[in-house]
């Protein structure tokens, strides 16, 4: 048997059995025992191997079966050689497989009640499921009905209590606007009062005072034209005499 460290050196350098050693590897003379057996040591290892590395195991393994010679079989007729027809071996081999296809049948049809009894419980599971999701689905709608009733009651509430007191507060405002307000013409009303009494007063006081000085002015005024129609006349008589 070779030696799997020198396999292993020669071939699995990358961290991985390639098909391309597997090739190279059974150029180089490695048997098909060895390969396949180095090659799950290497998986073992931690080293990688593909479909190609399988691949070329299969080939190593068809090669080295055609290689083999076939076994002598004491039922080939005198004269005949191994590949000839042989019914005995057909036989053989009939009554070798009956029994395995007998079993792959039993269990086929036994896979095939299983998937079937899976696939009735899947369905029945999906039924349960469906109904009990449609269930659900109709106490939500319920609950979301109530919820929302609920909900459209205390706002309303909650509108109709703004509304009163929005009211009230309008009311409470305006009274008190009204008050200030009468307080303000009242008081304004007053003043008015006061300062027309006061103008009126004033008024008078003025216009006396103004009466007074006309009267001043027009007596002074007087005076000075009495005075200069004097004086023209003195002034006109003496003008006279020189004519």
């Amino acid at each position: 048997m070779a030696n799997f460290k020198k396999f292993l050196k020669e071939y699995g350098g990358d961290d991985q059995i390639s098909g391309v050693d597997i090739r190279d590897a059974t150029k180089a003379g490695y048997s098909f025992a060895d390969l396949d057996a180095f090659t799950q040591r290497a998986k073992d290892k931690g080293l990688k191997a593909g479909n190609s590395t399988q691949i070329q195991l299969d080939k190593a393994a068809k090669n080295n079966a055609s290689s083999s010679s076939p076994p002598s079989s004491s039922n080939t007729p005198p004269g005949a050689t191994s590949t000839d027809f042989n019914i005995d071996n057909v036989k053989d081999l009939t009554l070798f497989n009956y029994p395995f296809q007998s079993n792959l049948l039993d269990k086929s049809l036994s896979s095939a009640e299983a998937i079937a009894a899976l696939q009735g419980d899947a369905s029945k599971y999906i039924a349960d499921a469906n109904a009990g999701a449609s269930m659900y689905a109709s106490d939500a709608q319920v609950d979301i009905a109530g919820i929302t009733s609920a909900s459209e009651e205390r706002w309303r509430k909650y509108q109709a209590e703004q509304d009163r007191l929005k009211g009230e507060n309008v009311a409470t405002i305006q009274g008190g606007y009204s008050l200030d307000l009468q307080e303000i013409v009242n008081t304004g009303a007053q003043d008015v009062a006061k300062i027309q009494g006061e103008y009126g007063i004033e008024g008078i006081k003025l216009s006396g005072a103004y009466g007074l000085e006309s009267d001043r002015i027009k007596g002074e005024t007087a005076r000075d034209v009495a005075s200069r129609q004097k004086d023209a006349q003195i002034f006109g008589n003496l003008m006279a005499g020189f004519w």
